[in-house]
């Protein structure tokens, strides 16, 4: 079967088709492309630029780097194996010495940082109008960035690339005959260099008008996706090519003048693309980038609360940028200025398990060194729940399986038993629809549904498995949907097609379930004998719906505070702790019991007797049953002194065996507080002294009375001439 499937791809080359236009053909067809990508970067290891230029690319799924020019031996090393989202993408050096590289189908951009060893996603690339983004050069004469793309056999442009806000403005057309120029570069002169992937033919163009003169042939049969750069140090036009009569991937150097090609090293049956040499313009300015960052990019369960970033300048630095965001292209500029080694992170408490990017630019006199795009994630909320996990060790006993139409259907398979690429934590036996082992004339049509699952009390909820989609055509489509009313409709939460997807370990929300009753269902659709889906370690998480508090207020009411808040819903609350700041550290004043589980609207209030004139800091601790807690925001107060002379009623009252007495002073006097019994004996004196203007509170513990009537008298003479006495019952009850 291996021999068929190679004489059927070996029939598509000779009827023209290329790895990279057979995937525009299908494009059309399948709609819109999952945002598979965007879930984290791509190993990809740098290599050492002594001893010659080095040019970044991928052949097949392994990441590789080629010296240049070319040694004997060995054409290309192989630095570590990932899944590029779409093959055929090309790539460029910028003149901000950042490597940029196009997934075309999409379109998307990503950077490539030498020193991390990592493939960022950027961002998407919008004013297309649905185009593909065939190829990326860098205009060191006008500071430009330039993209050709279209629809394959029909459109042909060129575009003008912010490649900050990542907006493509249509320059022009190229006059090429089939629509399929597939790579362009621009020299230190200016002049931009391309070539038509279909007729093979070689062009130079004006990228300020999209002007185009044929050169010539290349002079060989190229009809395969391939890369092109320009060594600016040398004026050394390379392609990256599949030679599509010797079936073999080549490294040629195209002439200029002419645009034939000369072969400088067969490297076996593989292209290399993207593609990107490494001294386009040399190195860039300013002092050199940021090290040691901490926390360390790629570092995972960092905690929401974290207080700073950490890092190293370089020698000779005078100042710097800092940028910090939730997406690599809406990164935010947080600090400029003098050179620090840290700076606050803002917004904190950070959002969980989310992963934020961050950068610093360093400054000197020559110019800016744009720093490397570092990355953390933050921990898993302690709320969140895992309410379902198959690895599939006990069969398939989770889901009810059945065959839609085709011969093939999902089964239990030893994954040492299948070529399978999956990720290092599936093991042992996973689930899978596999075309493969259902001999000739295979078709799968096949459905795994599982469920009930009650997500009622759960929001946030996330589908995660270990993935190997490898398919061969454009009928062929692996589908995940969710059904809400016992699998009467469903709705998509995840669609693969014509694109291979392997070797990842998927994360897909599910928010369209929370807080109802769900089903779930995997669809595998392969017409064709060919090839297979495969999946392990199926699981799905939740967070438990919070205390969503959605009002906190404080109002001053003359010596008290009066504290108002509101939830929209609770699980497991048993209660609120109200603090007040104290000499900088907050300390319990009092407690609101909750109402457990609840999703209707709830109020509370709570009034702070203790306080006398001045600002004051509160904020609520709220207690789950089982201990865990979260605090809410805070909220601030200001208690005006007050304008006369009041002595309030004791509180508790009656009470045993302490009391607290609050009083009021217009202006700062000699005090005097006493307590009487009923026949005019004093008992205890708890004031005898200067006390400033405004609200004071003092603590009275009778533990050493009989239960029985008291009175307490006041007498104050102010510094203004000003006096006042006042006398007030309480009851002691022992």
């Amino acid at each position: 079967m291996r021999n068929f499937r190679y004489i059927l791809f070996v029939w598509c080359l000779l009827l023209g088709f290329s790895a990279a236009s057979f995937a525009q053909f299908s494009s059309a067809s399948n709609g819109p492309v999952p945002d598979i990508h965007k879930k984290s970067t791509v190993p990809f290891v740098s290599a050492p630029t002594a001893g010659g230029d080095i040019a970044y690319g991928y052949a097949g799924i392994s990441a590789v780097t080629i010296s240049m020019p070319m040694p004997a031996g060995t054409p290309f090393t192989t630095l570590a194996a990932f899944t590029f989202p779409n093959f055929g993408s090309c790539g460029v050096r910028g003149g901000d010495g950042n490597y940029y590289f196009l997934d075309y189908l999409t379109p998307t951009l990503y950077q490539f940082d030498p020193g991390s060893g990592s493939v960022t996603f950027i961002g998407d690339i919008t004013g297309m109008g649905g185009a593909n983004a065939n190829g990326i050069a860098y205009d060191g004469t006008s500071s430009k960035y330039y993209l050709c793309g279209g629809i394959f056999g029909a459109t042909n442009n060129l575009y003008e690339l912010d490649i900050t806000t990542r907006v493509a403005t249509l320059v022009g057309s190229f006059p090429s005959p089939s629509g399929a120029m597939i790579d362009i570069s621009i020299n230190s002169s200016g002049v931009g260099y391309g070539y038509d992937l279909i007729d093979d033919m070689a062009y130079t163009f004006d990228p300020s008008t999209a002007s185009t003169t044929m050169l010539g042939s290349l002079g060989y049969d190229a009809n395969f996706g391939q890369g092109m750069d320009i060594d600016q140090a040398t004026g050394t036009i390379y392609l990256s090519a599949f030679n599509n009569t010797t079936f073999t991937g080549q490294l040629r150097t195209m002439d200029p003048g002419t645009g034939n090609t000369t072969l400088i090293v067969d490297w076996g049956f593989e292209q290399v693309a993207p593609f990107a040499i490494n001294n386009d313009y040399g190195a860039p300015t300013g002092p050199g980038p940021a090290t040691d960052p901490i926390p360390a990019s790629g570092t995972t369960g960092v905690s929401v609360n974290i207080s700073d970033l950490m890092w190293t300048n370089p020698a000779g630095a005078t100042s710097l940028e800092v940028y910090f965001g939730d997406t690599p292209g809406g990164m935010a500029l947080i600090y400029s200025g003098a050179v620090v080694n840290s700076v606050s992170v803002p917004g904190t408490p950070l959002t969980y398990l989310t992963t934020y990017y961050w950068k610093v630019n360093e400054i000197d006199g020559s110019g800016t060194s744009t720093g490397s795009t570092w990355n953390f994630t933050t921990e898993q909320n302690p709320a969140r729940v895992t309410f379902f996990f198959d690895d599939f060790e006990a069969g398939s006993g989770n889901w009810t399986i059945t065959n839609d139409g085709g011969n093939c259907v999902w089964e239990i398979i030893d994954l040492l038993s299948r070529p399978y690429t999956m990720p290092a934590g599936a093991s042992g036996f996973v689930f899978a629809a596999d075309a493969d082992l259902c001999g000739s004339g295979t078709v799968t049509n096949t459905t795994a549904v599982a469920g009930p699952f009650n997500a009622t009390d759960l929001i946030n909820v996330a589908l995660e498995f270990d993935n190997d989609w490898q398919a061969i055509g454009s009928t062929d489509f692996a589908m995940v949907d969710v059904s809400t009313d016992g699998g009467a409709t469903w709705t998509n939460i995840l669609t693969f097609d014509v694109v291979d997807v392997r070797n990842t370990h998927e994360l897909w929300p599910m928010s369209v379930v929370d807080g109802t009753t769900f089903w779930i269902r995997f669809v595998s659709i392969q017409p064709g004998w060919d090839w297979w889906w495969a999946v392990d370690n199926v699981m799905m998480q939740g967070d438990v719906v919070p205390v969503e508090l959605t009002s906190f207020t404080a109002k001053a009411n003359n010596n008290e505070v009066v504290l108002n808040w509101s939830t929209a819903t609770e699980t497991n609350n048993q209660g609120f702790d109200i603090e007040r700041k104290s000499n900088g550290q907050f300390e319990k004043v009092g407690y609101v019991a909750g109402f457990g589980t609840t999703t209707e609207v709830k109020a509370y209030t709570f009034t702070d007797k203790t306080v006398g004139s001045g600002n004051f800091t509160y904020r609520l601790k709220q207690v789950d049953f089982n201990g865990t807690f979260e605090y809410s925001p805070e909220v601030e107060v200001e208690v005006s002194a007050p304008k006369v002379y009041q002595l309030s009623q004791n509180y508790p009252n009656p009470f045993n065996p302490a009391t607290t007495i609050n009083f009021s002073l217009a202006s700062d006097s000699k005090v005097s507080l006493k307590i009487f019994d009923v026949i005019g004996q004093e008992v205890a004196q708890l004031v005898n002294g200067q006390l400033a203007a405004g609200q004071h509170n003092v603590n009275f513990d009778a533990s050493s009375l009989n239960s029985g009537v008291y009175f307490y008298k006041i007498e104050a003479n102010g510094v203004d001439g000003t006096s006042y006495s006042s006398v007030k019952k309480m009851i002691l009850t022992k």
